[in-house]
């Protein structure tokens, strides 16, 4: 590839599919490089270095989620479509959540994405979004790093991961109250 093809988004499309194929390991600024056909240098001009890079990662992955929830009627139908995608990413991809977990957040980005995220909600009808944005990806994580760490659970852990998410989902209906 030539250095005037190379853009942001051709250098995050490669770190993808460095972690699908070999997990957060996997991922370095050379392999992105080779991935590409360049050299290394010439990331430098798009990515400041591999914190930034794992940064535009997440966020990537994170707006993916919201991205793949279809139109509901409901803010509980939302995060449970939300949570759904979250869940079968994460576990798809083991590293996903650790590549969540790890990476560098800009807090700045992540807030202006929930804000809109929780006004959506608080536009289906419920008020304590932020709270019930932050408790579905607490689930989805936790849920999917003590699945991956108990194997023999898998066979039945889509469904489980529903009903569980269901209850959760089911207690955003009793009005919350902070203290």
């Amino acid at each position: 590839m030539s250095f005037a093809k190379l853009d942001r988004e051709k250098i995050l499309n490669e770190a993808l599919a460095l972690l699908e194929k070999g997990g957060l390991a996997s991922i370095s600024l050379r392999r992105v490089a080779k991935g590409l056909d360049v050299g290394v240098a010439s990331l430098y001009w798009h990515v400041k270095d591999k914190d930034e890079l794992l940064s535009m990662m997440a966020e990537s992955i994170y707006l993916d989620f919201i991205r793949s929830v279809p139109a509901v009627s409901n803010g509980q139908e939302w995060l449970r479509e939300f949570g759904v995608a979250m869940w079968k990413a994460q576990s798809r991809v083991p590293d996903m959540r650790q590549l969540i977990v790890q990476a560098p957040i800009r807090e700045d980005k992540l807030k202006s994405t929930d804000d809109v995220v929780v006004a959506k909600l608080r536009d289906l009808g419920l008020e304590d979004g932020d709270l019930a944005l932050r408790s579905v990806r607490a689930l989805v994580t936790g849920w999917t790093m003590l699945s991956a760490r108990m194997p023999s659970r898998l066979a039945h852990d889509e469904q489980d991961f529903r009903l569980v998410l269901d209850v959760l989902l089911r207690g955003l209906t009793v009005p919350m109250t902070t203290h």
